[in-house]
């Protein structure tokens, strides 16, 4: 196998990992901000090839983003998000290093769930 395809499917790989975390974590934070109107279209900038936040409106995002990780994952006792990604990150290596499968993390989905949080 050449060195370029080695690097594709570890990016590959490292972008599935993180498409894990996606949904409890970045759709999550995104649409509870969009649903309490913590994001309004003032926030946004770009046209018909795109919007994006602007820079303040990111930097709060970001900062909403790092809190959201360090919040337990699944309800009280639970590892945080970032913990979370941590043992992908860790299943991952083990997976390169043995060539052995891991486990990966799936996401309860605790909004539907009672008493779960709502978006």
């Amino acid at each position: 196998m050449s060195g370029r395809g080695s690097e594709t499917d570890l990016i590959g790989t490292v972008g599935f990992v993180v498409e894990i975390l996606r949904q409890p974590v970045i759709d999550r934070l995104t649409l509870r901000l969009l649903n309490r109107r913590q994001l309004s279209p003032q926030d946004f900038e770009g046209g018909e090839s795109g919007l994006r936040l602007n820079p303040e409106a990111l930097k709060s995002y970001l900062a909403l983003y790092e809190e959201q990780l360090r919040a337990e994952s699944e309800g009280k006792g639970t590892p945080t998000w970032r913990g979370r990604l941590q043992e992908q990150v860790d299943a991952l290596k083990e997976m390169v290093m043995t060539g052995h499968p891991a486990p990966l993390y799936t996401w309860k989905d605790r909004a539907s769930a009672p008493g779960g949080e709502d978006l």
